[in-house]
């Protein structure tokens, strides 16, 4: 097992972790793959986050 600081791919904990709580993973975008983010919508963080508006 290869380990790379600051990598991120479906077997990390961070990939695990954001996508368990609802967010999508740029490594999984089709027009372009971005790695290192994680984008929760808009309208599941009103859901999960009422009072932050």
């Amino acid at each position: 097992m290869i380990v790379r600081c600051h990598w991120i791919d479906k077997d990390s904990l961070p990939y695990k972790l954001f996508t368990e709580h609802g967010f999508t993973w740029g490594g999984d975008w089709s027009d372009r793959k971005d790695y290192q983010h994680f984008e929760l919508l808009i309208a599941l963080t009103e859901i999960l986050y009422p009072d932050n508006k």
